[in-house]
């Protein structure tokens, strides 16, 4: 499965406290009054997170990481299920739903709406179905 790989430069950052105070989920970056970054190398002054991404089940292009869908969901409770792809990420994670297998042919067919797909191809399968 690819990966998405988020990189914070710890060197760079004039601790301004944006970044934590905006993050969506709340948790995902926590600053503290302690310094305690020592290191001789700039790599030792990153932090790396890497998550699996989704990809559109009809162009396999990536769709977000899975944890964001997942965490959307939770966030959203039944008003995820408004939303197809957030739906069939629910229910994988019921294991209601299993990985679907692509299409046969080159365009999205109506059989494809009820599929993980991009805002493009849910697009060209809502105009062209």
């Amino acid at each position: 499965m690819p990966q998405r790989r988020l990189v914070v430069h710890i060197d760079a950052c004039i601790w301004c406290g944006q970044c934590e105070r905006y993050c969506p989920t709340g948790e995902g970056i926590q600053l503290t009054n302690e310094y305690v970054e020592v290191g001789l190398r700039r790599e030792d002054f990153e932090e790396r997170v890497e998550k699996d991404l989704l990809l559109c089940e009809i162009c396999n292009e990536p769709l977000a990481p899975v944890d964001q869908l997942r965490w959307l969901v939770r966030r959203l409770g039944p008003l995820a299920f408004t939303n197809p792809t957030l739906m069939l990420m629910a229910g994988r994670d019921l294991s209601v739903v299993e990985e679907g297998a692509k299409t046969e042919g080159d365009t999205a067919q109506r059989a494809d709406r009820l599929r993980i797909q991009c805002p493009k191809c849910r697009r060209a399968t809502a105009l062209h179905a």
